[in-house]
């Protein structure tokens, strides 16, 4: 089995906002767009770590 990196790691909408910086409508923005993609686990919804990773080395424009 492969030893999962921290970049593999699974992260709460909690976790996202508090990296990130911006708000849950913010994010909301950003999933409709696909500039982020969620991961359901059940009900639960959860961000890959590379993923905000990326986004915070390219950045994305939020339309308001």
């Amino acid at each position: 089995m492969k030893k999962p990196n921290a970049s593999d790691r699974l992260l709460t909408v909690r976790e996202v906002l508090d990296i990130l910086r911006i708000g849950r409508t913010t994010l909301h923005q950003l999933r409709r767009r696909g500039v982020i993609e969620a991961v359901h686990i059940g009900r639960a919804v959860r961000f890959r770590a590379s993923d905000i990773e990326r986004l915070i080395e390219h950045g994305a424009e939020v339309e308001r």
